[in-house]
């Protein structure tokens, strides 16, 4: 049997830069530095789209009882709409800025499903 090589990932201390790892048998075989957050950004994209591509897709619904990484008060925006709907920006803490693209009519159910909760202040 090949032994299978371990990545390991670091930050490094003063937060600048990561460092990539790739370990056989407690040696390191091979390393990498990411210098700064853009290349974190493009690296973590690259995984991305590799991911979207994989035979096990992320589900298009959400079971029953959802285990979900919640990110409380994202910041958002909301683009003008356009020709093919509404777009809806939320910042994630670990990946960024993530658009959305919803159709008016898919727009339109979200804002009322919220207002449902809107209690005006005095």
């Amino acid at each position: 049997m090949t032994d299978v090589a371990q990545f390991r990932i670091t930050l490094s201390a003063n937060r600048e830069s990561v460092t990539l790892e790739m370990v056989l048998n407690d040696e390191i075989k091979a390393y990498g530095i990411l210098t700064d957050a853009e290349q974190v950004d493009k690296f973590i994209a690259i995984f991305g789209a590799v991911r979207e591509q994989m035979n096990d897709k992320i589900p298009e619904s959400l079971d029953p009882a959802p285990r979900l990484r919640v990110t409380h008060y994202p910041n958002w925006w909301l683009f003008d709409p356009t020709d093919k709907g509404q777009i809806l920006a939320l910042r994630h803490p670990q990946f960024g800025w993530l658009g959305f693209l919803f159709s008016q009519d898919k727009a339109k159910e979200i804002a009322e499903w919220l207002m449902k909760f809107y209690i005006p202040t005095k």
